[in-house]
C-alpha cells in the first residue's frame, strides 16, 4: 500500500465518520441514557484522531522532500 491510498484511507474514514455522526438515527442513540463507551470517546475524538494522523504523514512526507531538497543542494553546490 502506497502512501496516497493510507492518506486516502484515512479521508475516507473521517468523511465516514462525520456522515455517521450527523445522521439522526445515530443522534437519537448517543442521546439516550443507555448509550456510553467505555472510555466517553466519541466519534469526534476518532475523527480528529484520524485527522491528526492524516496531518502526521502530511509532515512527513513534507520533512523528507526538504531534506531530499536539502541533500541534492549540498551535492550541487561546488563550494562545500
Amino acid at each position: 500500500m502506497t502512501t496516497e491510498q493510507i492518506k486516502q484511507i484515512l479521508v475516507g474514514t473521517s468523511v465516514t465518520l462525520r456522515m455517521i455522526a450527523e445522521n439522526p438515527e445515530y443522534q437519537k442513540i448517543i442521546k439516550s441514557e443507555t448509550f456510553n463507551t467505555s472510555n466517553d470517546l466519541t466519534l469526534s475524538d476518532a475523527i480528529q484522531a484520524i485527522n491528526e494522523i492524516w496531518d502526521g504523514i502530511v509532515n512527513h512526507e513534507y520533512e523528507q522532500a526538504l531534506n531530499k531538497a536539502e541533500d541534492l543542494s549540498e551535492q550541487n553546490n561546488p563550494f562545500i
